[in-house]
């Protein structure tokens, strides 16, 4: 950790943090070619598109926190199911795929069903957009497809495949699920297989709507899909526009504005190259633009369409691949091409140019995805990025497909070419655990071992007490109608809690445990 960070964070008031402990793993497996990894996986035979070198192109969490979902340069999609004993085994756990899925194509966007739950047949599903061809449902526990949703140019016949995919989480529970394409946004029912959009909706005017006076819209590829607490989608595009619509994206467009324009200086504040991931505040009024081509990323208030409220500087994140951030709480993290995993604090508390409060290496390669577990106790990251291939690469490449003998060593040389790992990380500081909506998480008032005239209670005599003290809290959980319910108790207060129940979270030594506001017995006044 450099000097720049540690001030920084002393500058924000909180405590440098320490680098999080290695769980799990997947090794060396995947630091080759295209072609080692297919054959330490399931052997085949070699063609010339598997001499390119294999890596990590995003990796996201499952909702119930069981499962990561992982693309590859290899056009292979990986679940990864965590083991139970993640966090308890004395040595990092090496991960390897419960099923693996084969795209024809490298495919443009992923997404999770939002109520996934690996116990559920009928959640546990994703979806992915390989291009040139239909949207398709997939399951870890069923080959093949589930079900298939085109998007066709009426023009062209063609298939169109969306550059970002969305389930609607808020208001249909998962049935529906928004495209984004080229000017267009489109709606799907997950339950009509082989069907085409229920709606489509232009994200530039109509001739119609420029003569009466309604021509606001943006151009471009629909690139990134957001959807805040309180039903306000946000539509991000390479042409670098964001759009917001109302009414859980099916309404009118409420806004939109240009993030490059009048935001560009000499310092490459506002610089970028296309929007590739939206993130919106759990408050619902700040909107995080994560651009392609970036050293930083810009926090806008969307009150006041168009105004940037702030500069996360410092991302290293200089290059075309999509290298993906994430909101946590109060915090913004994301990965770079130096492999470092950047936080930023305060979102959107204050204004200006940020500096990054916290910084660890994750690995020495580009960090394509940086995402919390959860829980917010386990990091994932996966790392990897496409490099250009020296002579004797190329004459190596050669003998691997030809089937020459070389005399080298494939399997040592290959693994050169990058580091391309999924990594699972155990956070060390309680601070770093920020509750999802109703969420509360508390810790256990430990009994007294003592007793007042100073005899040592032995540990068979002492109780486990009901009593805890409240950590954190969520932002609150949605009612029937969408609107955000505050929770019952604050930070530092004293709640009865049931004597089972509740999701154990440890960190080091310590025990806490993450309970819904509704399980809460009572708030104790002293």
């Amino acid at each position: 950790m450099t000097d720049k960070y540690e001030d920084a964070s002393a500058h924000y008031g909180r405590e440098v943090r320490k680098d999080p402990r290695l769980v799990g793993t997947t090794g060396d497996l995947y630091c080759q070619k295209i072609a080692g990894t297919s054959g330490a996986e399931v052997p085949r035979e070699t063609s010339h598109t598997d001499v390119e070198s294999n890596y990590f192109k995003s990796a996201q969490w499952s909702a119930d926190g069981t499962t990561l979902l992982t693309s590859s340069a290899d056009n292979q999609l990986r679940t990864f199911i965590l083991p139970p004993d993640l966090l308890s085994a004395l040595s990092p756990h090496v991960l390897r795929p419960y099923a693996t899925h084969t795209l024809p194509s490298p495919a443009n966007a992923l997404a999770i069903h939002p109520a996934y739950d690996l116990s559920t047949a009928t959640t546990a599903l994703y979806l992915a957009s390989p291009s040139s061809l239909p949207v398709r449902l997939i399951s870890p526990f069923i080959p093949g497809i589930l079900a298939s949703y085109p998007l066709i140019n009426p023009t062209t016949e063609a298939y169109i495949a969306p550059h970002s995919l969305l389930f609607d989480k808020y208001g249909s529970n998962g049935n529906h699920f928004f495209a984004g394409s080229e000017s267009e946004i489109s709606i799907f029912d997950i339950n009509r297989n082989g069907e085409g959009p229920m709606s489509r909706m232009k994200t530039i005017p109509s001739r119609r709507k420029k003569i009466v006076g309604g021509g606001v819209g943006m151009k471009g590829i629909v690139s990134a899909l957001a959807l805040s607490s309180d039903g306000m989608l946000a539509a991000g595009t390479f042409a670098r526009w964001v759009g917001l619509y109302g009414s859980g994206g099916r309404g009118d467009m409420a806004g939109v504005f240009e993030v490059y324009k009048n935001h560009e200086d000499e310092d490459g504040v506002g610089e970028g190259a296309g929007i590739t991931k939206l993130m919106w505040s759990s408050c619902g009024r700040y909107l995080c633009v994560v651009e392609r081509g970036s050293d930083g990323i810009g926090v806008w208030d969307v009150r006041s369409t168009g105004k940037r409220l702030s500069w996360l500087r410092g991302r290293k994140a200089k290059t075309m691949q999509r290298l993906a951030a994430e909101v946590v709480g109060n915090e913004v993290w994301a990965g770079g091409t130096d492999g470092h995993v950047r936080v930023w604090g305060d979102l959107g508390k204050v204004e200006g140019i940020l500096e990054p409060i916290w910084t660890f290496q994750a690995s020495s390669d580009a960090l394509s995805s940086a995402t919390m577990h959860p829980s917010g106790t386990v990091f994932a990251t996966c790392s990897g990025q496409r490099h250009i291939a020296t002579q004797e690469d190329e004459e190596e490449d050669e003998d691997l497909v030809s089937g020459s003998p070389s005399g080298r060593d494939h399997s040592i040389s290959s693994r050169k070419i990058c580091d391309n790992r999924l990594n699972t990380t155990a956070l060390k500081s309680i601070k770093s655990l920020a509750p999802l909506l109703d969420r509360i998480l508390v810790q256990r008032i430990k009994a007294e071992t003592k007793t007042a005239g100073g005899i040592f209670l032995p540990e068979s005599s002492v109780k486990e007490l009901n009593e805890a003290k409240v950590l954190a809290v969520g932002p609150g959980g949605l009612d029937k109608e969408g609107k955000r319910v505050a929770p019952s108790v604050a930070p530092g207060d004293k709640v009865l809690i049931p004597q089972y129940g509740g999701s154990p979270v440890k960190v080091g030594d310590e025990e806490y445990a993450l309970f819904r506001d509704h399980e809460l017995l009572a708030k104790i006044n002293e």
